[in-house]
């Protein structure tokens, strides 16, 4: 990918006033609505219903009425924009005369002079002064103004937006102005079809006052929304040369939920970070590290940081709603009502694990544990998927002594794989693990999908980064000792033809992983991914990888897909201390392979481009100490662990397994893209992410208990 040339200017500046400094897109079905009620009266009917745009502090309506000031709604109205929040509102003439000034300042600009006001008039009688002094002779002078440039178009006409209108209901209702005030305004205003006002009204979630019902009761309302989706990834995406993929722009619409102000938020500060990194491309990475210093520094509005709820699970699936609160929030709660939290979820899981496979709960502690293998805590309620019904069945053999422990290369499985069934059995399976040898084998190769496992033996190792490693970043400290058992991992990350022959199994990829879609093949997803499906006629999905890429790590999977699969074959997805145990044994290198810097022949990291993935048996220098593949950029791999930047300051000392509960999981490794430096792809480095969210960015391996 080229770099692209970065605006002189923060695009996204969030600085007031809105409107003028921020990008705007969308709304056109408004603007549409907004011309149709203000050209609505006809000078029979006398003064048209008031119009007005009602929706929640942020929302927008400033930045709309700044866009109609811009010439949005030419011909026929020359707009005027007036906060009444910042006028004086004390008295009816000291509210209009500072309207007219304001309305002859603008017409100033716009090379339409008027004889002076005469202040006096206004004190005796405002309303008259208004319309005589202002309404009629600005009204002369556009019309002769608007023939020069709009010959034989209609008449045009000041349209005065009154932004704010909450404050006047405020001193209606303290009685420093009468009741019917905007109504004698609106009808000033409209008298003859000289000029048309807008208002603006700010929710706040409480019912219209008393004192304004009457002006609601005749007005036009049309209640302001977040953005549509299509807009909100051109906000996005526009301003920054497409240099946010759309899967990225996508998940920051979903933290969003297409507010424009909060939209505009996060991306002026992945601006400034990307200006401050020299970044060519934004990941999700850099969302989520913006987010944190969003909220921890009090810029979300309350709405977004405390009452806005997102849904953490995807299109066509059970919706989980979260409250998202500060990740420091979660912890520092009373110890009891996490307690009660979990043991809730936990009852939840128990209660919905057997619908969904059909098995009674021993069994499915059998089949998910695989000789070992302690069952992952799932934060979710499970739905059933009503077709196809396929039951995993799991069969783990403890690895048996080789001859010649080797690093086997990945097999590259066929790649257009047959849809194969698991036979049913007639009762449900269990599990009788052969006994373990005294001597474990250095390798073995799983044989539900032919992955080499590399053997991790038990053993002490300083986990996160000392107070010298400059790099690190505040949630890799402190550095502190942990002591794991024995467990074996993949030797190399999953590929696309192993995946692939699970969906093939599943009958499909959506809603099936627990509830949750499992991956996303190429149609959804987009060129960066090699998975790819095809209906041959008879109605049940082909999975299979591109030609050429079976081989490569398979991506575009969420946290479910991930760990459905390891159980799957018999395993789980690693703890964060057992991945960092792998990735650097006991000797506190800074990358897999030592200390010595990161190159191409090591790692794929700082890539332009998504063509520069690599096969996952691909790049052996840069193997662990274990000889483990693909532990430096490649692609981010999922954990099991609940992800809490604070955890290591509390983390238990023997096999570490995370935070009980919490809001995204954790990704380690670093990944492909440009913006990924050799900092990202340190052994300790830690990133996170919402466990539903499927990335080009992030894969996964599986590990098991002996």
């Amino acid at each position: 990918m080229i770099a692209q040339q970065m605006p002189a200017v923060n695009p996204y500046s969030v600085a007031e006033p809105a409107g003028k400094a921020r990008p705007f897109y969308g709304r056109d079905i408004l603007f549409t609505w907004i011309r149709a009620a203000l050209l609505q009266a006809t000078p029979e009917q006398g003064p048209d219903h008031p119009v007005i745009l009602r929706g929640p502090r942020r929302i927008g309506k400033t930045s709309i009425l700044l866009q109609i000031e811009s010439g949005a709604l030419q011909p026929p109205y020359t707009a005027v924009y007036i906060d009444l929040s910042a006028i004086a509102l004390d008295t009816p003439s000291a509210l209009l005369w500072d309207v007219a000034q304001t309305a002859m300042l603008w017409l100033q600009q716009a090379h339409i002079e008027l004889p002076p006001l005469n202040h006096t008039l206004f004190i005796g009688d405002p309303l008259r002064a208004f319309r005589e002094q202002l309404l009629l002779p600005a009204t002369v002078a556009l019309n002769e103004a608007h023939k020069a440039v709009y010959e034989g178009r209609p008449a045009s006409k000041l349209l005065f937006m009154f932004d704010n209108l909450n404050v006047v209901a405020t001193k209606i209702k303290s009685h420093a102005l009468k009741e019917d005030f905007l109504w004698a305004l609106h009808q000033v205003i409209y008298r003859n079809h000289m000029a048309a006002c807008l208002f603006t009204w700010e929710t706040d979630g409480l019912p219209i006052p008393e004192v304004m019902q009457p002006f609601f009761d005749q007005g036009q309302v049309y209640d302001v929304g977040p953005l549509t989706d299509e807009d909100t990834l051109a906000l996005i995406r526009h301003p920054m040369n497409y240099a946010i993929f759309k899967n990225v722009a996508e998940y920051i619409a979903t933290l969003t939920k297409n507010y424009p102000y909060e939209t505009q938020l996060i991306c002026q500060e992945l601006y400034e970070r990307r200006q401050r990194l020299k970044l060519n491309l934004i990941t999700v990475a850099d969302v989520k590290a913006v987010q944190r210093h969003v909220v921890d520094s009090g810029q979300y509005q309350a709405q977004l940081a405390t009452n806005l709820s997102f849904h953490i699970s995807p299109k066509g699936t059970a919706v989980q709603t979260i409250q998202r609160t500060t990740r420091r929030a979660i912890w520092q709660e009373w110890p009891f009502l996490a307690l009660v939290f979990f043991l809730l979820l936990a009852g939840v899981f128990l209660t919905a694990v057997p619908r969904v496979t059909g098995q009674s709960w021993p069994a499915q502690l059998a089949s998910l544990g695989g000789g070992g293998g302690q069952a992952e805590a799932v934060v979710s309620t499970a739905v059933p998927t009503p077709a196809p019904t396929i039951q995993v069945v799991v069969i783990v053999e403890s690895p048996t002594p080789q001859p010649t422990p080797t690093n086997t290369p990945t097999p590259t499985p066929t790649e257009t794989p047959a849809p194969t069934e698991t036979p049913a059995p007639t009762e449900t399976p269990t599990i009788t693990p052969t006994s373990t040898p005294s001597v474990l084998p250095d390798t073995f190769v799983r044989r539900q999908d032919n992955m080499p496992m590399v053997l991790i033996p038990g053993g002490t190792f300083p986990m996160g980064s000392g107070d010298l490693d400059f790099p690190a970043a505040p949630d890799e400290r402190p550095q502190h000792m942990v002591t794991l058992d024995t467990f074996y991992i993949d030797q190399f990350e999953v590929s696309v033809a192993q995946y692939a022959a699970l969906l093939n199994r599943l009958g499909g990829y959506v809603g099936l992983c627990d509830g949750y879609d499992c991956a996303l093949p190429r149609h959804v997803a987009g060129y960066s991914t090699y998975l790819l499906e095809e209906d041959l006629g008879d109605g049940v999905p082909q999975f299979y990888a591109l030609t050429g890429f079976a081989n490569y790590p398979i991506n575009h999977v969420s946290w479910y897909g991930a760990s459905f699969y390891c159980q799957a074959v018999g395993g789980r997805l690693p703890t964060e201390a057992e991945w960092e145990y792998a990735a650097r044994g006991t000797d506190g290198r800074v990358y897999p392979w030592g200390n010595e810097p990161p190159n191409k022949e090591r790692a794929v990291y700082q890539s332009e481009s998504f063509n520069d993935l690599l096969p996952v048996d691909a790049l052996p220098r840069g193997t662990s100490p274990f000889g483990v593949y693909g532990m430096a950029g490649s692609l981010w791999e999922w954990v099991g662990d609940w992800y809490n930047e604070d955890y290591y300051a509390v983390s238990p000392a023997e096999n570490p397994a995370g935070p009980e509960i919490g809001l995204t999981k954790g990704i380690r490794g670093g990944a492909w893209p440009n913006n990924v430096g050799r900092d990202r792809i340190r052994a300790t480095n830690r990133s996170e992410l919402d466990p539903t969210f499927f990335s080009s960015t992030v894969g996964f391996r599986c590990v098991y208990v002996p």
